[in-house]
């Protein structure tokens, strides 16, 4: 139960084979409520994967600032 709710991965596809990347959820994470959830996935730019990766590092440190301010 412990690695389920502090790990997560992502799913990576190289060469026609699937890897898991698993990485530690922070304590501040666990506060990611629908309204983070829902900017993301209707305001980011998912039409590749560069753009995806762009859009989500130039909107970090601000979605970073907002779950430390909700863990709090």
């Amino acid at each position: 139960m412990f690695f389920g709710k502090y790990t997560a991965h992502i799913e990576i596809l190289r060469n026609n084979i699937i890897y898991h990347q698993y990485f530690l959820l922070l304590p501040h994470c666990l506060c990611l409520d629908k309204s983070i959830k829902d900017f993301f996935a209707k305001d980011f730019n998912m039409e590749s994967a560069n753009s995806k990766v762009s859009s989500l590092v130039s909107c970090s440190a601000d979605m970073i600032k907002r779950l430390k301010y909700e863990e709090m």
